[in-house]
């Protein structure tokens, strides 16, 4: 909004309390939960954020029902000030491992799928490379993984692809593709579906598919099925989100599913697969990392390792 008055800058200069509390603010959408998540009262972050408007002579933020939200010029003030406070919030920690006073740690988040079939051999190998650096996995569904990224309490999240709003999910992260997997079919193998040689999205609609809402995370997965007419919401017997309870169900003949698939996933043995790319496209698994914070050596060293295990195989498809 509008420029505040010169003669109401009475307060010091800039500090990094202010900038942590607009920063804060600005991301949560008011100054109560801005104020919990500091540790702070609300009258204090309140005082913070109007010491920066007045010192910058700008609104920074405007009301917004209960919350807030930033004006033209606090949109601005964030996108600079975003790597600034997200490489403070791991400014101890980093010179703590480069005085060698403590072991270096990785702490990685992951979706069930990418942790249980993905990343074992991953994590198996960094371990034989990197001895010394104390690895922890979290297992964690895609919001929770967004959420422990950004707060700083994990240094890199591996998530599957989330349609194209992945990257304005949350304007703190930043993503970047690692490596893709496949969209396969799964149904019992004497299925009418696994003895036909081509199979398309709209074929799927005569057969209960087990996948629940939450067993598709890629929106562009479900926005070919919706256009092929076969929903997810329709009530079933199975709705199913991880991997092994699609496939028991599916081998027990209540259904057919839709699982993702990488180079190390194993075969799920009494079941008929059938690559699915064609038609969906594939899908890809991004790392999310705190905007503006340098990476670690180690998630570096971790990344590299997942690449390398990961590279995309073809695979023979007769959709």
């Amino acid at each position: 909004m509008g420029r505040l008055s010169a003669k109401s800058r009475v307060y010091k200069d800039t500090t990094a309390q202010q900038l942590r509390s607009f920063h804060e603010t600005a991301r949560l959408g008011s100054f109560s939960a801005a104020a919990k998540s500091l540790g702070l009262a609300n009258p204090t972050v309140w005082q913070q954020v109007r010491a920066l408007e007045l010192d910058f002579g700008e609104r920074l933020l405007e009301p917004r029902g209960r919350g807030c939200r930033l004006t033209e010029a606090g949109r601005l003030l964030a996108d600079l000030i975003g790597p600034l406070v997200s490489g403070a919030a791991t400014l101890k920690r980093r010179f703590s491992e480069a005085r060698a006073q403590l072991a270096p740690r990785l702490v990685l988040a992951a979706s069930p799928r990418i942790l249980a079939e993905d990343l074992p051999e991953c994590a198996a190998e960094f371990h034989r490379c990197q001895p010394d650096v104390q690895l922890t996995l979290k297992e964690l569904w895609d919001d929770q993984i967004l959420a422990i990224v950004e707060s700083g309490e994990a240094d890199v999240g591996l998530l599957h692809d989330r349609g194209p709003d992945l990257v304005r999910l949350n304007p703190w992260l930043e993503f970047q593709p690692v490596y893709e997997v496949d969209i396969t079919l799964v149904t019992p193998i004497d299925h009418p579906l696994a003895l036909r040689r081509h199979v398309r999205p709209a074929d799927l609609a005569g057969y209960p598919l087990l996948n629940g809402l939450r067993g598709i995370p890629d929106l562009s997965v479900t926005a070919v099925l919706d256009k092929a007419g076969v929903s997810l919401s329709e009530p079933k017997l199975v709705e199913a989100i991880f991997t092994a309870t699609v496939c028991e169900y599916v081998r027990m003949g209540f259904g057919i599913g839709l699982i993702f698939s990488s180079s190390l996933s194993a075969p799920h043995p009494g079941l008929h697969h059938r690559v699915m790319n064609r038609h969906f496209g594939g899908t890809v698994v991004y790392q999310v990392r705190r905007k503006g914070a340098p990476p670690f050596q180690s998630a570096i060293t971790f990344m590299d390792v997942v690449k390398e295990r990961l590279k995309r195989v073809p695979k023979s498809s007769s959709a």
